[in-house]
């Protein structure tokens, strides 16, 4: 250790320079200084663990044996048990309370009339009649069923026809010709069927 006392480094001067006269007397008479190199530096502990033994090391743990696919599933509760599906797919279902009530209304009301004074969801009811076999009377407003029908007006068809052979006989074609009389092309393949007009689908 170094010490930066100054009676100290007065001290050490005298043996400094016997050392220095020595090395260069050891030099001159053919001596030679050689450099030996520092060791390897040691290597860091493997963190705050052990490191791990080799695979087949006596003090390596055995692996934990492997799980089935079918315990592995029952242990993550991915599946239900076989034997407890099949034991609640056997056990027959209690019908619902209001069963005998919403079958008898069903006789005479439809299915959201039903729902209005039962207060129980139409899609409850809709899985109520299909799973007991009965069905709800239609509705009186609403529906497809409600729907007027399309109606063909003979008066307004001939005068469109007039009017789609004289486009034709000016050039243009089906497109242009719905566009001109602001019709659908729908309406216009219709005529042209119904009333065997010459008009061919130009390419």
């Amino acid at each position: 250790m170094i010490s930066l006392e100054l009676s100290m480094v007065q001290k050490n001067q005298a043996e400094s320079a016997r050392l220095a006269a020595a090395m260069d007397e050891f030099i001159s008479t053919g001596g030679q200084v050689s450099h030996v190199a520092t060791p390897p530096p040691a290597p860091r502990p493997y963190g705050h663990r052990t490191a791990p033994a080799p695979f087949a090391s006596p003090d390596r743990k055995p692996l934990p044996p492997r799980r089935s696919k079918k315990e592995t599933m029952q242990r993550l509760r991915i599946a239900p048990d076989i034997e407890e599906a099949q034991a609640k797919a056997q056990t027959p279902k209690a019908p619902p309370a209001q069963l005998d009530r919403v079958r008898e209304l069903a006789k005479t009301m439809s299915q959201g009339d039903v729902a209005e004074v039962t207060g129980i969801h139409r899609k409850q009811l809709y899985n109520m009649a299909h799973a007991y076999g009965f069905e709800f009377q239609p509705a009186a407003i609403g529906g497809a069923a409600n729907l007027p029908k399309n109606q063909k007006d003979l008066a307004r068809d001939a005068k469109n026809v007039e009017r789609i052979k004289a486009f034709k006989e000016v050039g243009l074609n089906r497109a242009q010709t719905a566009r001109r009389m602001d019709i659908s092309t729908c309406y216009l393949r219709r005529l042209i069927l119904d009333y065997a007009i010459d008009f061919p689908v130009t390419k």
